[in-house]
């Protein structure tokens, strides 16, 4: 189990496929452990070189003598190793960008796409009223403020989101 925040995720080698489901298990899976199946069905390229190949070739270099410094291990970059290197460096720096184009975004979003929600506090209103008074017609005009309210908040002292929403927890304890 691998853990992401609070979040457990499984490996890719204990995740079992449902038999009775024809579905895909990326269908199945959430996007956080897609990674981690991506992960361990990709297989980095200087593994699939064949190791004897590989021992073949430091074993030669070291019988040359000619990068011996009187240790055992004779270090070679070979061309698998470097293109292991490189995929490495590539995805890191193709997550770097991700993460600065992100940041970017969410900047530019806040600062000038986002707007506060409208909420109407009060209206004035008006109303006219004609009555008969005996034998003559009365006309009286009303004026008074609707007050709006937000599941009994008055909407002048909502400051957040959660302030407007029927789930705000509870207040007991």
């Amino acid at each position: 189990m691998k853990s992401e925040g609070n979040i457990q995720i499984p490996s890719f080698q204990n995740w079992k496929p449902n038999p009775s489901s024809g579905a895909s298990f990326l269908n199945q899976a959430s996007d956080i452990t897609t990674k981690v199946f991506a992960d361990g069905l990709i297989t980095p390229f200087i593994k699939v070189i064949n190791e004897k190949y590989l021992e073949d070739v430091t074993k030669w270099v070291h019988n040359t003598g000619r990068y011996y410094d009187g240790s055992s291990s004779v270090r070679v970059d070979t061309i698998p190793e470097l293109i292991t290197t490189k995929d490495a460096l590539s995805a890191q720096v193709i997550k770097e960008g991700n993460d600065a184009l992100e940041k970017l975004i969410d900047t530019y979003v806040e600062g000038n796409l986002s707007l506060d929600i409208p909420i109407l506090v009060s209206r004035p209103f008006q109303k006219t009223i004609t009555e008969t008074e005996g034998r003559r017609q009365v006309t009286r005009t009303y004026n008074f403020v609707y007050d709006n309210y937000f599941y009994g908040t008055k909407a002048n002292t909502i400051k957040s989101a959660s302030d407007c929403s029927l789930i705000r927890g509870s207040t007991f304890g």
